[in-house]
């Protein structure tokens, strides 16, 4: 199959800047802890502080974070900062046991992790402006099984893939197609 079609797709990061710069006072993500919830531009500058915390660190582009925080909107808040520094990450619940923990870090070879101390600190940065775009074939995120035969492993998506999903979801799943078509992701 051509996928030159997604050469044209704009890269997700920038859509949300749109989006943002659009609606900034738009309500976005809420959560049991944030039963208000936060709007897009509470994202965009949360994220740009974990940004900042991560190019701090020395993250950037294909370098794993692991993110080990409560369920809840700091979750995508965080993965957002790692994508904006063109790095990749792999989520894991803070209720798993530390050895699966700290397999799933080694086995993406995480550079750094964030969890509920580093948050606060994350907290303390100004935020970064700016984002790092990665290539299509770079590695974005790694997502693990969970491990009920032996070991996670892990399945990882290049961020190529969003171009991808935001071309078919644009065109209700035929990516070629010229109409636009919304749907639902989640029913109340």
């Amino acid at each position: 199959m051509n996928m030159n079609f997604l050469k044209e797709q704009p890269y997700f990061l920038d859509a949300w800047e749109e989006n943002v710069t659009d609606a900034p006072d738009q309500l976005f993500l809420t959560d049991e802890v944030h039963p208000q919830g936060m709007t897009r531009r509470d994202v965009d500058e949360l994220s740009a502080k974990v940004y900042a915390w991560l190019k701090k660190q020395g993250i950037g582009k294909e370098d794993f974070v692991l993110v080990c925080l409560p369920r809840g909107i700091m979750i995508p808040i965080t993965m957002m900062g790692v994508w904006k520094a063109g790095a990749a990450v792999t989520v894991v619940e803070d209720t798993y046991a530390a050895e699966r923990i700290e397999f799933i870090r080694k086995d993406c070879n995480c550079k750094t992790m964030i969890d509920i101390s580093s948050w606060e600190e994350i907290m303390k940065e100004e935020p970064l402006c700016e984002i790092q775009k990665p290539q299509d074939h770079d590695a974005a995120v790694a997502v693990y099984t969970s491990g009920t035969t032996g070991n996670p492993k892990g399945a990882l998506q290049e961020y190529g893939n969003f171009k991808l999903h935001m071309a078919t979801r644009k065109t209700g799943g035929n990516a070629r197609s010229q109409e636009a078509v919304r749907f639902a992701f989640i029913a109340p």
